[in-house]
């Protein structure tokens, strides 16, 4: 899978790699520009930029588990 943050729609793309299809379109907050999977790859951080925040993501299921308040305009 390759994970693809799409700034404007305030959200991730999820693209199956074997099919280069785009299975899930998962929502996060504003304006999402770096991202980091955890070494065992089950979660996904989104450093929203224009929320204050990082939204976590469960890759086995592509959804959003919670959004983590932080500093502003995080990268």
């Amino acid at each position: 899978r390759v994970y693809i943050s799409n700034g404007k729609d305030a959200s991730v793309s999820v693209v199956d790699t074997t099919s280069n299809a785009v299975v899930a379109t998962i929502a996060v907050g504003k304006r999402p520009w770096n991202m980091a999977l955890t070494p065992d790859g089950a979660k996904l951080y989104v450093a929203n930029g224009r929320d204050n925040s990082v939204s976590v993501i469960d890759t086995a299921t592509n959804r959003k588990l919670k959004d983590i308040p932080v500093g502003e305009v995080p990268w």
